[in-house]
């Protein structure tokens, strides 16, 4: 709640509560100027008279304080009733509004405008509360999909195992060629089988814990250079070239092994889409000042229902989730929470076939060559 509304509200009622206090302490005050002018009237008349025609001649006075006394009684009563019945009219308003709370729908909370301060808070957290819902509902979701991926995944590779392992025992006379061939086969499988669960305990570890960052001052034009060099044999497979530009030359501090697997992710995924024959683009400049990484390649169109979905886990576009054709769907779940710990952002863009991945770090070297300056 806002200090100065929550401060407006107090005022305001304890403004109601001074306005009561005073009624009440002008009533007493008139009580007892009554009193006193009856006794003042009766001292009057006490002379010679005997007491009880002194009091039939006082009868009258007695009378009129005790109206006096009743009409002041029926207006602090009037106050009272109309002061509580405010308050509880607020009280009521407020319960009512926070049981809209829960109601799952986007219809706004609507207050008085005494409570119209009350009424945005009301509403900021009815949001909160419905978009945690919806990502709670995501999150059960991705773990349903979580369990149909792994058991696709590792199920593909274990029944090549466990058939070419069959074939391997039951038959004696197998040629050496034949039951190499095979053996290289489990062999494959096996190692495939293994990535997939180092994976999948590597994001559950970032998940569980901080990420601990190694962090020194990197040649970041070097190192997407010699990256794309590491990538040459797989780039002549189909006929690929990396394009690489920068501005200026860059030095960062960060950690150069967790982002080398970013990169190598990004590399990977834009090899893996690209058209035959096409250029994967990397460009490196800064931008109000952030530092930008993007990685472009043409090939495919990735429709926005599954761009928006790229970064979580176990996705993958791949209208068929073949584990021959495709990763386990967790690279770019990783990369996004190594460039987050390194309080950067990375997002995607596709259209017109091209694909566009943007990783945006702070200038850390800027701001430490400032602070050594200071």
């Amino acid at each position: 709640m806002n200090n100065n509304n929550f401060l407006r509200l107090r005022l305001n009622l304890f403004g109601r509560l001074i306005f009561l206090l005073v009624a009440s302490y002008l009533s007493c005050m008139f009580m007892i100027s009554g009193a006193l002018t009856f006794f003042r009237q009766d001292l009057r008349y006490v002379r010679d008279e005997i007491i009880w025609r002194q009091l039939g001649l006082d009868l009258r006075y007695i009378d009129y304080t005790i109206l006096g006394l009743a009409l002041v009684i029926i207006f602090f009563l009037v106050i009272l009733y109309s002061y509580t019945g405010r308050i509880i009219n607020l009280l009521t308003e407020i319960y009512n509004a926070i049981e809209q709370i829960d109601d799952d729908n986007d219809k706004l909370i609507i207050m008085s405008n005494d409570l119209r301060f009350f009424e945005h808070q009301l509403n900021t957290l009815k949001q909160a509360l419905q978009r945690r819902s919806r990502e709670a509902k995501q999150a059960e979701q991705q773990k349903s999909d979580l369990v149909v991926y792994l058991a696709h995944d590792l199920k593909t590779p274990l029944t090549s195992i466990i058939g070419y392992s069959s074939i391997i025992q039951e038959t004696a006379d197998l040629p050496l060629a034949i039951n190499q061939k095979y053996n290289g086969i489990v062999y494959k499988k096996a190692k495939h089988m293994e990535m997939l669960l180092d994976e999948l305990f590597e994001v559950t570890r970032f998940n569980t814990q901080t990420i601990t960052l190694n962090q020194r001052l990197i040649d970041l034009n070097m190192m997407l250079e010699q990256l794309a060099e590491e990538f040459y044999p797989e780039l002549i497979k189909k006929q690929l070239t990396v394009e690489f530009k920068a501005d200026r030359q860059y030095k960062l501090i960060l950690d150069s092994d967790q982002m080398a697997r970013v990169f190598d992710n990004l590399l990977r995924n834009a090899l893996h889409y690209s058209e035959e024959g096409s250029v994967i683009k990397i460009a490196l400049f800064e931008q109000e000042k952030k530092i930008r990484i993007v990685f472009s390649n043409y090939g495919v169109t990735i429709a926005p229902d599954k761009l928006s979905r790229i970064f979580d886990k176990f996705y993958r576009t791949d209208d068929a989730r073949s584990s021959t054709t495709g990763g386990s769907g967790l690279g770019l779940a990783i990369a996004k929470i190594i460039v987050e710990a390194h309080e950067g952002t990375i997002t995607a863009l596709s259209e017109n076939l091209w694909t566009t991945f943007i990783i945006e770090l702070p200038n850390t070297a800027d701001a430490e060559h400032q602070e050594n300056n200071l």
